[in-house]
């Protein structure tokens, strides 16, 4: 009876977190609310003058015609890690102004829980703002992206824990930068190698055609995951590392990060 007691009072508890948890990001969705228009047409102002250009003009210099599909899908991937820098600095400038995140340390949650929030909200946030991104992608490459190629299910899932990903990726550059003007430094010495070396403008198959050493370097670098696992999905997986295998890495490098993100953000401000 004693143990019954005992897992009631903790399901009781875990019950309520889980609850202010989702109260919380109610109400921040509700507030961002009225930013995500805008949001979306700064990501169809982007992906669409990129897609034309790499689907019209670049084949003229002899450009694979499959390159302007290859890059819709790398735009997809790489909006979120935009939207990840833009959260990042304000984190930082929280961090370093009114800190109204000091309130949120006050509730009546495990204080890991208030950090664990950000890091949904962020992902939330690069799920919500990139999706008309596929509607006028389709639209534009016409035949060039056939639906039939594109695996539903697993693009729903994969989309999910991309997003995820670069919530708390972003949460853990904001636990390291010292202050606001060191996102300059995450861009140009983290964020653009990533980038451009994790496959937005080539496959990882390529990449290994080119170096087999570089290449191997490379699958330390979850961008190439997140190129790979993305475009296995809508281009088909014949050219591009398994699905799963993408999957599972993903999942890694999320939990790796958001574990370090916690701690380092605790420690940062002082959390009992």
């Amino acid at each position: 009876m004693c143990l019954f007691n005992l897992w009631m009072r903790i399901r009781i508890v875990i019950a309520n977190n889980l609850y202010v948890l989702w109260t919380l990001l109610l109400r921040d969705a509700t507030v961002f609310k009225s930013r995500i228009l805008s949001r979306m047409i700064d990501g169809v102002t982007w992906g669409t003058s990129v897609i034309i250009v790499s689907h019209f003009i670049l084949p003229h210099i002899g450009v694979d015609a499959k390159f302007g599909a290859f890059i819709f899908v790398g735009n997809i991937a790489i909006w979120g890690m935009f939207g990840m820098l833009a959260e990042t600095a304000v984190i930082l400038a929280d961090i370093a102004g009114h800190q109204q995140i000091s309130y949120f340390l006050m509730l009546p949650i495990p204080q890991s829980l208030v950090f664990i929030r950000l890091g949904l909200f962020n992902a939330y946030k690069s799920f919500v703002t990139p999706l008309p991104i596929f509607i006028v992608g389709k639209l534009i490459l016409g035949s060039s992206l056939p639906l039939s190629s594109v695996s539903f299910g697993k693009l729903l899932l994969f989309y999910t824990l991309m997003n995820l990903f670069y919530g708390f990726f972003g949460l853990f550059l904001a636990s390291i930068a010292k202050n606001l003007p060191a996102i300059a430094t995450i861009r140009t010495r983290y964020i653009t190698p990533i980038w451009f070396l994790g496959g937005y403008q080539f496959s990882w198959a390529i990449s290994q055609q080119a170096s087999p050493m570089l290449a191997t370097i490379n699958r330390m670098n979850p961008m190439v995951y997140v190129f790979e696992g993305l475009r296995s999905t809508i281009l088909g997986p014949d050219d591009f590392l398994p699905f799963w295998q993408c999957t599972g890495v993903l999942i890694f490098f999320t939990l790796f990060f958001g574990y370090f993100a916690v701690r380092n953000l605790k420690r940062r401000l002082d959390c009992l």
